[in-house]
């Protein structure tokens, strides 16, 4: 379970502005690239800087929403996967790189590396559509703050001319 203090790197279908607020329980839709991790708040300039690297070096992908899944422990949380995972799969290892590097430990292992598995979570009023164009150019860096409520640290704009 995150705590105060976590960071997680996303990317967000719904623009954010660095330095604004969401409820937790109320994510606007996203990405997941890395899950909950744990860094000391002397981390957080290394972290800044390792990610402004990931960014210059990794291209704007464009990926695909694919079939509803159901994901959770309790397969109970409904998802869209993306069609195309791993299109998406050198920017999260990339990313997981970054983060071992600096030896910031994440919370939950289990679907990093060659377990990632990228989603949408569906709400009952936001959601992606099956064959919906997913513009992956940038991503966040999120704070989960006291009282269930998370901020948007950094914005990080995907730098790398396409291969």
């Amino acid at each position: 379970m995150a705590r105060p203090g976590s960071l997680m790197v996303v990317h967000m279908l719904e623009p954010q502005m660095v330095g604004s607020y969401f409820d937790r329980h109320r994510w606007p839709l996203h990405i997941t690239l890395l899950p909950w991790l744990d860094a000391a708040q002397d981390q957080h300039i290394p972290l800044r800087q390792s990610l402004v690297q990931v960014a210059l070096t990794q291209p704007p992908v464009v990926v695909t929403a694919g079939d509803v899944e159901q994901f959770g422990a309790k397969q109970s949380v409904p998802v869209n996967g993306i069609a195309e995972a791993g299109a998406l799969q050198p920017l999260h290892q990339a990313l997981l790189d970054a983060v071992r590097l600096l030896d910031l430990p994440m919370q939950d292992t289990t679907h990093v590396g060659p377990a990632f598995r990228p989603h949408v979570t569906r709400y009952a009023d936001r959601y992606v559509n099956l064959g919906d164009k997913l513009h992956i150019n940038d991503f966040y860096l999120v704070k989960l703050e006291e009282g269930s409520i998370c901020q948007i640290l950094a914005r990080f704009e995907l730098k790398a001319p396409h291969a």
